[in-house]
């Protein structure tokens, strides 16, 4: 947590820059998959939904403290700070990110169990789409681009597979994973994993530069670009799901109301 204080004009700031999940989350939280249970029948993974809903949101509330705590480092040592101080300023924001990204993958692998169980897909049905893929969110995606490219819930995951913020940041939190973390400017010297000799295009002799290190490949502030949209796109794309879902469970009789889940058993 923050070990700073910032006043209330500059929280009301940060504050605009988060998503909103209050209403969204409350809506969530409500679910009982007991409850929902009661209307579908014992094969029937449609319940199971509501438990991957609450770990997406649960992801997701991760991924707005992280998005809060790196904003606020970064006003803090940026304009509040005496004097400035950027070094700390990315190194915060920086740690702040690597975990909202995993924290979002996590977020869109829970996501893709949700839509696979309110879609009652089976392990066959995805089984050939499985192909030199892990991810399950990669799996689903490949799925319902090809066997039900008119269902809404998959136009809503093509929007978000498509967006250009999103893939940027599933790549850097992959490269950060199983590569070489991305390297950052504004840390001193940074060096990719390769070897330091150049040789030169005959063959016949090599160079080797001494402390110079090599170019980053971003700043905090362009990962941040990226990141903070891919953050709303999700949720967008989370919010559509969890109507889907309240549209699929309320032909059943259960419903949302002011009191809770109501349902109707008769």
């Amino acid at each position: 947590m923050s070990q700073f204080l910032l006043d209330d004009k500059t929280i009301e700031r940060i504050s605009k820059e988060l998503p909103d999940l209050e209403n969204l989350g409350m809506a969530v939280m409500s679910l009982s998959p007991d409850f929902i249970s009661i209307k579908f029948s014992a094969e029937s993974n449609i319940p199971v939904a509501a438990v991957c809903l609450q770990d997406t949101l649960n992801a997701l509330l991760h991924v707005r403290i992280g998005l809060n705590e790196c904003i606020q480092h970064q006003i803090w040592f940026r304009e509040k700070c005496t004097p400035p101080n950027e070094e700390l300023a990315v190194i915060f924001m920086r740690f702040y990110i690597d975990g909202i990204v995993s924290q979002l993958y996590a977020a869109a692998e829970h996501l893709a169990n949700a839509i696979i169980c309110i879609l009652e897909l089976t392990d066959d049905q995805l089984e050939k789409y499985r192909n030199q893929r892990v991810s399950q969110q990669s799996i689903l995606g490949h799925y319902l681009a090809k066997e039900q490219s008119e269902n809404p819930i998959t136009k809503a995951v093509l929007a978000l597979a498509t967006s250009e913020q999103w893939k940027k940041s599933m790549f850097y939190r992959g490269n950060w994973v199983h590569e070489q973390p991305p390297t950052v400017s504004g840390l001193g010297p940074v060096y990719e994993r390769r070897r330091r000799w150049i040789q030169s295009d005959d063959g016949r002799t090599s160079t080797l530069g001494l402390g110079g290190g090599d170019e980053a490949e971003y700043s905090i502030d362009e990962i941040l670009g990226f990141v903070q949209p891919a953050i709303f796109q999700f949720v967008d794309l989370y919010d559509k799901v969890v109507h889907i879902y309240f549209d699929t469970i309320g032909k059943k009789g259960i419903v949302l109301t002011e009191k809770g889940l109501q349902v109707k058993i008769f």
